[in-house]
């Protein structure tokens, strides 16, 4: 079972954006959900928990539904009351290949790094 048609040997056909098969949408919007559920846990809007680990492995599919697991490298994110913005935080390890600039150049970290994870997750998923 293939996102994307290919020929007879296997070879990806070519494709525009109406061919990406709805499996890959429902599984794109859930995950998406997934992660603005976990940001948002204490309020619309102010992030309270970073992942910090989005990969295809952190997904986890029950009754039919995407749901995000492994919480053992989030960050639970503090507010600047004096700036009215997410506090930064650093991760002083950060292996793989799923990550945001910011975690293997060091610098400060937000929520963010986790929707840059969750894109490169999109394109696992198309060009498989």
């Amino acid at each position: 079972d293939v996102i994307w048609p290919q020929d007879e040997l296997g070879r990806r056909l070519p494709t525009n954006v109406t061919d990406i098969r709805p499996d890959f949408l429902r599984l794109a919007i859930q995950a998406t959900l997934g992660l603005a559920a976990t940001h948002n846990s204490d309020k619309e809007g102010v992030p309270a928990i970073a992942h910090t680990d989005i990969t295809p492995s952190q997904f986890v599919i029950s009754n039919g539904k995407v749901k995000l697991n492994d919480f053992n490298r989030a960050r639970f994110l503090r507010w600047n009351i004096e700036e009215n913005r997410t506090c930064y935080y650093h991760v002083g390890n950060n292996p793989g290949s799923n990550r945001s600039p910011e975690e293997y150049s060091y610098k400060r970290q937000s929520e963010k790094v986790d929707i840059y994870s969750l894109g490169n997750f999109f394109y696992m998923l198309v060009a498989r």
